[in-house]
């Protein structure tokens, strides 16, 4: 049985504290996988944190289906706290295309990283977009990995991942 949520809500923000402090006292390259239950598990304070860290690459399990089911229920806040700001609300609120609405959430998230030195890549340039779709039996998008870095060749060897990832879909 795991931790009550506020405890572990609590240890999260604690552990994310202590990675902040280790990485930026040592040379050391970084990478976090942030992989949330859904959006109610992840604050952006956790993001800006590990974002402040110089050397942090990111791999962000991007909970789609779970911010599709807040804002369907219209729990705002709680969308709110997961993307640090209520930005996502103007283009969002009037769509009607659920695609459409996954792809702007992305592309918000992305752009929010931008500051913190990472490469960011919206779907104005699709080709480029260095994303893994995971979904359900029934082709329904269930969540996005979202891989950020502040180094080319972080990039790069993303992209290699996705490319081994596709190849095995063939198979």
């Amino acid at each position: 049985m795991g931790m009550p949520i506020k405890k572990s809500r609590r240890f999260v923000r604690r552990s994310t504290k202590w990675i902040a402090i280790e990485a930026k006292c040592g040379g050391s390259l970084n990478l976090a996988f942030v992989d949330p239950e859904g959006p109610e598990d992840l604050n952006w304070h956790t993001i800006h944190r590990l974002a402040q860290v110089n050397r942090m690459d990111m791999i962000i399990n991007f909970p789609t289906s779970g911010i599709t089911r807040l804002f369907a229920s219209e729990n705002y806040e709680t969308v709110d706290k997961f993307f640090g700001t209520d930005e996502w609300r103007q283009n969002t609120l009037r769509e009607e295309k659920a695609a459409v609405k996954r792809r702007r959430w992305i592309d918000l998230y992305r752009r929010r990283l931008q500051p913190y030195g990472y490469h960011v890549v919206t779907s104005e340039d699709v080709s480029a977009l260095r994303e893994y779709i995971a979904r359900n039996s029934r082709n329904a998008q269930l969540y996005t990995l979202i891989f950020v870095s502040k180094h080319e060749l972080g990039d790069k060897l993303w992209q290699g991942v996705l490319d081994y990832l596709k190849q095995r879909r063939l198979f």
